[in-house]
């Protein structure tokens, strides 16, 4: 039988190089297949991650590999021009000078060999009101029931705060503030360490402003390998961060009042951000109507794959520190398990998915 692959697969022939490999790979609890260009050829596709040492570099470009994620240059000495070029040609995610890199690599093996990553999802207002953050906390409320790694990231400084949603008074515990004004890229790890919980749910709030976007797609990298779901609660009016988060989204949810103009401002969001939405409709008061299904969707050309009923008391429930789904019983939340299953499995379709 043939042995499994080790997690990290070096090709190279300058000792410095696997050395130092093998070390920080011992220190992040993986092991190291070092092999030449020909053997690499055959598990390029495999090994969960390539570190390629510049000695064979000329190597490996003439071998003509194909291009896949988790890639990365190593450099004996600073890396130069000719170095990024190649990097470039052979599709590596980083040209790294192997002296004073060893923190770096470390983290990396720990995060990029660390397995399968979560799913992640990210919910927008179609309107003003519209319901997004509370259903993304809902979201992750019956996610953290079920036993998932679950963390939900407010980056929506002007909206009621995912904290406050899920039943948090005061926090403590790695922010926004904190990790803009760090140095470098957050590990998995060290993120999931780090961020306050409540009820099984980790928080990532605190924002003040408009985040940047390579901030927030940094952090959904790093939360997405230390978990099983990530939420994203993005705000309404900010393109280019609802584009940087979305390109990296399992799923995208725009969630909608079925109103006229709540249907109207959805429109405008889904034209703005070149589609690849999904709707949820949140239906208003009691006995409230609004526009139908078929509106929605002609209007919008998306997907409807939920409507969460209105519920009594819904208010109450957030104000008393419990969180938007009080109890497992109910429309509500049914409604909230099935889009979750939708969200981690999406193989369910249609309207019917939270009747």
């Amino acid at each position: 039988m043939t042995a499994p692959y080790a997690d990290v697969m070096v090709v190279s022939q300058d000792a410095a190089v696997v050395d130092e490999v093998q070390r920080c790979a011992a220190g992040a609890g993986r092991g190291v297949e070092v092999l030449g260009v020909v053997e690499a050829s055959a598990r390029w596709p495999s090994a969960r991650v390539v570190l390629v040492g510049d000695d064979v570099l000329g190597a490996v470009l003439a071998a003509g590999p194909r291009r896949r994620p988790d890639v990365h240059l190593l450099c004996r000495g600073a890396p130069t021009t000719g170095h990024f070029r190649a990097g470039v040609s052979l599709g590596a995610e980083s040209v790294t000078a192997l002296d004073g890199a060893r923190e770096w690599l470390t983290g990396l093996l720990q995060e990029r060999a660390a397995g399968p990553p979560g799913r992640v999802v990210a919910l927008l207002p179609g309107s003003g009101g519209a319901g997004a953050t509370t259903a993304a906390a809902a979201l992750a409320q019956v996610a953290a029931r079920r036993g998932l790694r679950v963390v939900a990231l407010d980056c929506d400084p002007w909206g009621p705060g995912l904290d406050r949603t899920v039943g948090v008074d005061e926090r403590s515990g790695l922010g926004w503030r904190e990790i803009a004004a760090s140095p470098g890229r957050i590990a998995a790890a060290s993120l999931a360490a780090a961020v306050p919980r409540h009820e099984g749910i980790g928080l990532v709030v605190g924002a003040s402003d408009a985040l940047a976007p390579a901030v927030v797609r940094d952090v959904v990298e790093a939360a997405r390998l230390g978990h099983d779901l990530v939420v994203v609660d993005l705000p309404r009016g900010q393109v280019a961060l609802a584009r940087e988060v979305l390109a990296r989204c399992d799923r995208a949810l725009l969630v909608v009042r079925p109103s006229v103009a709540g249907l109207a401002a959805a429109t405008r969001q889904v034209s703005e951000l070149g589609g690849g939405l999904d709707v949820v409709v949140r239906r208003g008061g009691e006995g409230a109507a609004g526009v139908g299904d078929e509106a929605v969707r002609s209007a919008t050309g998306a997907r409807l794959v939920a409507r969460l009923p209105f519920r009594r008391g819904l208010d109450e429930s957030v104000d008393l520190g419990l969180g938007p789904v009080r109890s497992r019983r109910g429309g509500w939340a049914r409604a909230v398990d099935r889009l979750l299953d939708d969200v981690l499995h999406g193989d369910l379709t249609g309207p019917e998915v939270a009747r």
